[in-house]
């Protein structure tokens, strides 16, 4: 089987088209795509996967509305969800191919996608799919805990509004806006 591979270029024109056409539970995703989009050595060492349950570093971005967390960068030791820190452990990993996999409405049949995804060594298929359906399973439920602290900092933003506590308020709403 023969390794697809794709150009610098191709993946710089596919993520502008993502950043156009989908949205994102905050700007963070699209910060971290830009950084990607911008940076030749970066886009030189980026692989766009489908499944990514094994492969390390790995970025995970979900778009607005498919109850995952927006952005999950998988290192090959610690999970961040901070963009610098990000940032810095793509730059700090000069040698390491960086993994990205996207999570969207119509992923398995959009074209533009579909072109610039690169084939990884394949386990058997049986084995693949156990582990892709665990590793999305795993990054559901981290969605869905990011789902119950962003309705309890609601709740605590609806007290602090009728209990008049500006500065709380305002704290917790940059809260939700990071979340």
């Amino acid at each position: 089987m023969t390794k697809k591979t794709v150009s610098i270029w191709a993946k710089k024109n596919f993520i502008y088209w993502f950043l156009e056409n989908y949205r994102f539970a905050n700007d963070i995703p699209a910060y971290i795509l830009q950084e990607l989009a911008q940076t030749e050595e970066l886009l030189s060492r980026l692989k766009l996967v489908v499944n990514g349950a094994c492969l390390r570093p790995l970025i995970v971005i979900a778009t607005d509305g498919i109850g995952l967390p927006p952005l999950l960068y998988l290192g090959r030791d610690q999970n961040q969800t901070e963009p610098q820190s990000i940032i810095e452990s793509l730059y700090s990993n000069e040698e390491s191919p960086i993994y990205l996999t996207l999570y969207f409405p119509d992923r398995s049949t959009s074209e533009p996608y579909l072109t610039v995804v690169e084939e990884t060594k394949e386990l058997n298929q049986n084995q693949n799919n156990h582990l892709l359906i665990d590793f999305e399973l795993s990054l559901w439920s981290q969605g869905f805990k990011r789902e119950q602290e962003r309705a309890a900092i609601l709740k605590q933003i609806d007290q602090a509004l009728a209990e008049g506590k500006k500065r709380q308020f305002r704290r917790l709403v940059k809260k939700l806006k990071e979340l």
